[in-house]
């Protein structure tokens, strides 16, 4: 029984940081963010920084 339910566990943790993942990609790759002039962290991040 113990086995079943690792396995069952295992399977939800997995979805679980599959798409906890998917989130954080959009997130950080294409979700725009008024605080950084509405780019997305990584197109913000790739800006030329001031002198």
């Amino acid at each position: 029984m113990a086995y079943v339910v690792a396995q069952y566990l295992f399977r939800i943790l997995a979805d679980a940081a599959e798409k906890l993942e998917a989130w954080r990609r959009c997130d950080n790759e294409q979700r725009p963010h008024a605080a950084l002039e509405n780019l997305a962290p990584n197109a913000f991040a790739a800006l030329p920084k001031p002198a």
